[in-house]
């Protein structure tokens, strides 16, 4: 497959070949290579949307992740008093 030719992804084989794709397209400089550049990343973001779909943390996560970077940056570890 040419760099010309924009990966429509459809299943994890073909968003791994457009990972790939990306990263070969950003060590271009090229005009034509960066809007092919764009446009696969878009392609990528919506599969992505599809098959990882995001979900807003609760405020219960919240506060646990907070109480755990609060212990983190303190030092405190679990096991050790």
């Amino acid at each position: 497959m040419d760099m010309e030719t924009i990966i429509t992804i459809e299943n994890d084989d073909d968003h791994k070949r457009a990972m790939d794709r990306i990263s070969e397209l950003m060590t271009s400089t090229s005009p034509e290579d960066l809007a092919r550049l764009d446009a696969q990343a878009r392609e990528v973001e919506a599969y992505e949307a599809v098959r990882w779909p995001r979900t807003p943390a609760t405020k219960a996560e919240i506060d646990e992740y907070l109480l755990e970077q609060r212990s983190v940056e303190s030092g405190d570890t679990a096991g050790q008093q």
